[in-house]
């Protein structure tokens, strides 16, 4: 291992080159010392190359291209690839405050596992002064510890966790819904706490499309809910109509809210009741 690697930073990415080739260039901006970045690319065509990154000596950037769409795997892989004891792993199309990976690597001494603060600003285009709008705009939040969940944009955890608690499970396909979620339940088994630092903020500027967008033919989001409900609680009933809800919400926000629409079914909440009720 280079022990000269203070923190890795972890981007997987699915059809988002502009946001992507963004996101490092500011990642590389920054003037944090001894980190690498490494990029899982899972983008059907056009994928990020070398050429398309600015070169700064104190980071170093490995492009992996993976066939398979797989968020998952995606995040697993960089486990793999990480020469670091640390990793922080973000969305791929964010911008970041300046001092955001200091303040992960160096919260990274009292505690094990890190989630930071995500402001949303669906349809912010201009990118050159996304800093400015953190600047002049930040939220008023506080950090604490035993937070309740992971948000898979912005969280950082020591490498040697993995060993304990295991992998990202890669029974959840495609976008992956729940596997956050899964993740800091084992957390929880296990006596880890997760510690919440509002200071490490980023901007997520909500791509409309690539990522983790369904097709609308594709209810991997439905697989995912019946395998995280089977294999983390025992009363599925109070569990199916939680999550029954929470999918009707998803699907009227997609249909009648969201840039990325999709025609309104219910389908993909059958086939989650009749998954869960054989």
């Amino acid at each position: 291992m280079n022990m000269n690697m203070n923190i890795t930073v972890g981007l997987p990415s699915l059809n988002r080159k502009s946001y992507l080739i963004n996101t490092i260039n500011s990642l590389i901006e920054l003037n944090f010392s001894n980190f690498e970045i490494i990029v899982i690319d899972q983008s059907d065509n056009d994928k990020i190359q070398y050429h398309d990154i600015k070169t700064r000596t104190n980071s170093k950037l490995r492009i992996v291209y993976q066939d398979k769409k797989s968020l998952t795997e995606a995040r697993n892989r960089i486990i793999n690839l990480s020469e670091s004891d640390i990793i922080l792993f973000l969305d791929d199309d964010i911008v970041t405050d300046y001092s955001i990976i200091d303040i992960h690597y160096l919260n990274h001494k009292t505690y094990d596992v890190i989630v930071g603060r995500i402001t949303q600003k669906n349809g912010w285009k201009s990118y050159p002064f996304a800093r400015d709008y953190l600047s002049s705009n930040p939220d008023s939040s506080i950090s604490f510890e035993n937070y309740k969940g992971i948000q898979g944009g912005n969280f950082s955890i020591k490498k040697n966790i993995f060993n304990s608690i295991g992998f990202f499970d890669t029974n959840f396909s495609g976008m992956a819904l729940r596997e956050e979620t899964d993740l800091y339940i084992r957390l929880k088994k296990n006596g880890i706490p997760v510690y919440y630092c509002a200071d490490a903020h980023l901007l997520h500027l909500s791509a409309p499309s690539g990522g983790c967008r369904r097709n609308v033919n594709d209810y991997s989001d439905v697989s995912n809910i019946t395998y995280f409900i089977r294999k983390n609680f025992k009363n599925i009933k109070t569990t199916l109509l939680l999550e029954i809800f929470l999918l009707l919400r998803s699907v009227i926000f997609k249909t009648f809210f969201s840039n990325n629409r999709i025609t309104f079914t219910l389908q993909p909440i059958i086939i989650l009741f009749k998954t869960l009720i054989k």
